[in-house]
């Protein structure tokens, strides 16, 4: 990938897991509604973290920890159905990836 990526794999430490899980924790308490169908975030009642860029050992390498984990790939959704709705596919990954680096550099929220 081309441009400037600061956001590369690291080993976390069990604290930064801990955050990571808190973070998720309360955008899902402050979630109403399911990011892809807008649905009521609990009526299947299991929210769950989507990610749309996904979570494999590759896209890890590829992009990094913190752009794959980062708020601005992920949704909250109300299931499996739009967890899987919310993927990008491999062939989107390269686009996504740059998009959220331009977010990262200008803070964007």
């Amino acid at each position: 990938m081309e441009g400037k990526v600061t956001y590369k794999n690291k080993v976390l430490t069990e604290c930064e897991k801990l955050e990571i899980e808190e973070e998720k924790e309360r955008r899902i308490n402050e979630t109403l509604y399911c990011e892809i169908c807008n649905g009521p975030l609990r009526r299947f009642g299991c929210p769950q973290l989507a990610h749309g860029i996904q979570k494999y050992d590759r896209t890890y390498k590829k992009f990094g920890y913190e752009l794959v984990n980062s708020k601005y790939n992920t949704k909250i959704v109300c299931s499996l159905d739009c967890n899987q709705k919310a993927a990008i596919g491999k062939a989107g990954e390269e686009k996504r990836a740059k998009e959220i680096i331009r977010m990262f550099e200008n803070g964007t929220n």
